[in-house]
């Protein structure tokens, strides 16, 4: 055993083929918070016993996993953590590159979705959390710092492990990659022009619940329920343009760009992630500032189902992996 600080603890995921059985992380992922562990829930025995004292006895009830992790988007291992958020993912060859793929993730329509295993490995312990499901994903892309994301998880109770750490060398994407696009359509948003911001979060909610049975105190399965979208942006206010959009009242397509144009994969492509919304509404929207301030706005954005693009959210990431 050991006393070691939290920058020694190995975070890895991988795919599971059978849903609840663990397998061997694919990514081991650079993490600037992990606080997904194990918890514990008693059942407690509260009759009376001619005593002010309220309980005497109790015994285990459920025990799972659960919390969150943080680190910056990377353009390979982030493929995982999409997949966790949107459920489904088709990969094919980038154009007449012949090593470079378009990953491109949409919403399936099941209460289900893939599974992660998340390993935890340090000087003390060696872990495997089978049965990972992502509750909510946050995407922060804010100035003097890399693009980053926090992903809540719930998962069955750990395992002991023999963990390998391998980390991979991969791309990470900063604020000068990012590109927005508001448009009335999606196919309207390539002409578009760019938005200028000077923040944005972008939230999944997935809505997560752990099932339980008798005769175990483990979880038996983690459903995920509704699937809800929002952004939250921030911009100098520089003209009405953006308020507009929200007392206007009508629909707006929205695209959300990163791409690293110093580093080429393959012939002539660069690592990239890209969200498309079909159109949904700017519904909030906040001046703020003191009277020596420059003035800047806060807008809100709520993503709709559209059944004519059947989705609401799509996302597309590019690199150099075959496959997720």
């Amino acid at each position: 055993m050991a006393n070691i600080i939290g920058r020694l603890m190995a975070v890895g995921f991988g795919k599971e083929t059978t849903r609840g059985t663990a397998v061997a992380p694919s990514f081991f992922i650079p993490q600037t918070e992990f606080s997904v562990m194990d918890r514990d829930e008693k059942i407690m025995d509260n009759s009376a016993l001619g005593r002010i004292e309220e309980m005497h006895d109790g015994d285990q009830q459920h025990q799972w996993a659960e919390g969150s992790m943080a680190g910056v988007i990377r353009d390979q291992s982030f493929g995982l953590i999409l997949l966790a958020a949107f459920g489904q993912v088709s990969s094919a060859l980038r154009g007449t590159e012949t090593a470079v793929y378009n990953h491109t993730y949409s919403v399936a329509n099941t209460n289900t979705h893939p599974s992660l295993t998340i390993a935890a490995k340090d000087a003390n312990e060696d872990l495997r959390m089978a049965l990972g499901m992502l509750g909510r994903l946050e995407v922060r892309f804010e100035l003097g710092s890399y693009l980053s994301y926090t992903a809540d998880f719930l998962a069955k109770k750990s395992v002991t492990a023999t963990n390998t750490a391998a980390y991979t060398v991969e791309n990470k994407f900063r604020p000068q990659d990012v590109t927005l696009k508001i448009a009335p359509t999606v196919a309207g948003l390539g002409g578009a022009a760019a938005t200028q911001i000077t923040s944005l979060t972008l939230t999944i909610e997935k809505n997560t619940e752990a099932d339980y049975a008798l005769g175990t105190t483990n979880i038996v399965e983690i459903f995920n329920k509704q699937f809800t979208t929002s952004v939250a942006l921030s911009a100098r206010y520089g003209s009405t343009a953006l308020k507009d959009l929200v007392f206007g009242g009508a629909k707006q397509a929205m695209s959300i760009t990163i791409a690293r144009p110093d580093v080429t994969i393959g012939t002539a492509s660069n690592p990239s992630l890209a969200f498309t919304f079909q159109p949904g509404f700017f519904n909030s929207w906040s001046k703020e500032g003191g009277l020596d301030d420059i003035l800047s706005q806060n807008i809100e954005y709520t993503g709709l189902y559209s059944t004519s693009g059947s989705a609401e959210l799509t996302a597309t990431l590019t690199n150099t992996v075959t496959g997720y």
